[in-house]
């Protein structure tokens, strides 16, 4: 799954976020920055989960700015 939250508004993402967050159990949350992201990290991450394993979420904070 894959969500994009965007705006101006960041008592607002915030809550979407944390909303998001709850709704998913036995989770592994990654809070990136701009520079921290490569595509050798997003492939090497998105193929590391095993079958039995929790799921991962990237947060991907004022990427596009």
């Amino acid at each position: 799954m894959l969500y994009f939250i965007y705006g101006g508004d960041s008592d607002t993402r915030r809550e979407k976020v944390n909303k998001i967050l709850s709704s998913y159990q036995n989770i592994t949350s990654l809070d990136l920055k701009a520079e921290e992201l490569t595509a050798d990290f997003l492939k090497e991450r998105s193929s590391t989960q095993g079958l039995f394993d929790g799921v991962q979420i990237f947060l991907l904070r004022g990427i596009l700015e």
